[in-house]
């Protein structure tokens, strides 16, 4: 369940950085259902720069811009209604690592 799916992710970030990609308006939902502020998260990406610098209310991780390259990063796609259309884009990049973001993990 979604407590394993955050344990998981935990364990992963003590080893690696882990990038969220999307700024949704329904991440903090699926935070709550977490029991987490995303703190293993070291932030999230979007392209909107309206949401850049800004957090979510009583989430750790800030909204930044995408790094020109995201070829060598662990993504975990936060944006559950783009997820089709920033996984195309990831891919375009060539990215290697994407995490699933759903509870049968």
């Amino acid at each position: 369940g979604a407590q394993s799916l955050r344990e998981k992710w935990i364990r992963l970030s003590k080893s690696n950085q882990i990038w969220g990609y999307g700024a949704a308006q329904i991440l903090p939902n699926f935070a709550y259902h977490l029991n987490s502020n995303l703190e293993f998260l070291s932030g999230i990406f979007d392209t909107n720069i309206q949401k850049h610098g800004f957090y979510y209310p009583g989430l750790k991780p800030q909204i930044i811009p995408p790094k020109d390259s995201l070829e060598h990063e662990t993504i975990i796609i936060t944006a559950i209604n783009n997820t089709q259309l920033i996984l195309r884009s990831l891919l375009n990049q060539k990215i290697k690592k994407t995490l699933p973001m759903h509870w049968s993990v």
